[in-house]
């Protein structure tokens, strides 16, 4: 059996993102062939002031396994650039969850995701009123590092 195509948003500072893209194109291209993944990055909005961009959105698709190295190679580029200090390098991350499973996800009085909160030191945050919402899927935020969002 094949594992289901998932799509998760990354956040990437917009400083960073030629490194993730690499000369003419070539590091996004091996996180493409190694992580079998399909990556986007969005084009920077031209309305907008160039200077003031602070975050891009990268699009990842693919198994669960192949984002899960695709999301690595960005994070661990990132902390080779040196972006983030001697920091880890946390990135915001925003997966599409079927509305009828936040219910689930959040817990009786939201103890599942203070929970996953805790266990993983992720931030998660939930969109206010998924509950009246006619879409089938809502955004959920993760804020960390690679290993506490991947874990939640």
């Amino acid at each position: 059996a094949s594992a289901a195509i998932e799509t998760v948003h990354l956040y990437v500072p917009n400083a960073v993102i030629g490194a993730i893209i690499g000369t003419k194109g070539l590091f996004i291209k091996s996180i493409i062939k190694n992580s079998n993944a399909i990556v986007k990055i969005s084009p920077p909005n031209p309305q907008e002031d160039q200077n003031k961009i602070i975050d891009r959105q990268v699009t990842i698709s693919g198994t669960p396994e192949a984002q899960w190295k695709s999301q690595y190679y960005i994070y661990d580029k990132i902390r080779q650039e040196g972006y983030a200090g001697d920091d880890e390098v946390r990135l915001r991350a925003e997966i599409y969850v079927p509305t009828s499973l936040i219910g689930r996800l959040v817990g009786k009085g939201g103890q599942n995701v203070r929970q996953l909160q805790q266990s993983t030191g992720a931030i998660i945050k939930l969109p206010e009123d998924s509950q009246q919402t006619s879409a089938s899927e809502v955004p959920v935020k993760i804020i960390g590092p690679f290993q506490a969002s991947q874990f939640a």
